[in-house]
């Protein structure tokens, strides 16, 4: 038995059923992270302080074993943990990939006490696109900026333009809409936009939460992040792959990057890897 959840409470009820039943049950991160422990390790030697590696470890052993750790290795204050994204910043350019409603749009304006340059918000879900509208004209009314700094946009964001079907996930509000098909077939007209190809200006600071498109947006992005060098968020848990592949692929466009990693759920979710120059 393959069990490919991260939910402790399922990985539990299922290991009790194959132990009754007689089966042997693997879970699925643990054979790919055993697989690929060279590279999990090579991630781990890279990270530049001594809270990522602890972190870094203990969700290895997490994700590995399916045991939540007793110790809590949670941060508080997603995508904003780290002390250089704090204060104003009168030059600084957000680049929000996955802007859902536009919380972490919020976010940003609040740690930049109402002093940046431009946001720009990539949120293909009309549901979400329209509340995240809604969300700068009350941060526009708050913080007395003008709409001219904010650009906003309805697609996902990969390593090319290509024609995709989207799927709104109504369950959680909307957080979980996802791209569904990437065949190059479009139901709805929706299509990806690479970074490199769709921004014609610099930018200094990129998020990504896009449902396991992170990788793609990141290979899309290569020449902004080697010319831009810009203060990366990137979510590293929608893949197994992704906890190693990701730190592996922004290594590789810019050597020079100094990598942290921080978790901020009480579950496997909120993974989320820090860089700057």
């Amino acid at each position: 038995m393959l069990i490919c959840t991260i939910r402790a409470d399922v990985i539990a009820q299922v290991r009790k059923e194959c132990r009754e039943l007689g089966l042997e049950c693997y879970l699925l991160d643990e054979v790919i992270l055993k697989s690929h422990a060279a590279q999990v390790m090579a991630c781990y030697d890279m990270l530049c302080d001594q809270k990522s590696k602890d972190v870094y470890a203990e969700l290895i052993r997490w994700r590995v074993t399916g045991i939540q750790p007793q110790e809590t290795i949670q941060s508080e204050d997603e995508y904003f943990a780290m002390d250089y994204l704090q204060g104003e910043c009168p030059d600084d350019v957000f680049v929000d990939c996955g802007a859902w409603v536009g919380d972490i749009v919020s976010e940003f304006i609040r740690h930049r006490n109402g002093v940046f340059r431009k946001v720009i918000a990539f949120e293909p879900d009309a549901v979400n696109y329209g509340r995240l509208e809604k969300t700068v004209e009350c941060e526009c009314a708050k913080w007395q900026l003008t709409r001219s700094q904010f650009a906003l946009y309805p697609y996902p964001v990969s390593d090319a333009r290509t024609a995709v079907s989207f799927q709104r996930y109504g369950e959680n509000d909307g957080q979980g809409s996802k791209i569904i098909d990437t065949a190059g077939k479009s139901e709805d007209g929706t299509y990806t936009v690479a970074l490199d190809d769709f921004l014609h200006e610099p930018y200094s600071f990129l998020k990504a939460d896009i449902e396991s498109y992170e990788y793609k947006m990141i290979q899309g992005a290569a020449e902004g992040i080697r010319q831009y060098k810009p203060k990366l968020a990137i979510c590293i848990y929608h893949n197994c792959v992704d906890i190693y592949s990701i730190p592996l692929l922004i290594k590789q466009i810019m050597p020079e990057y100094r990598i942290s990693v921080r978790h901020y759920a009480a579950d496997l979710t909120g993974s989320v890897l820090h860089a700057i120059v």
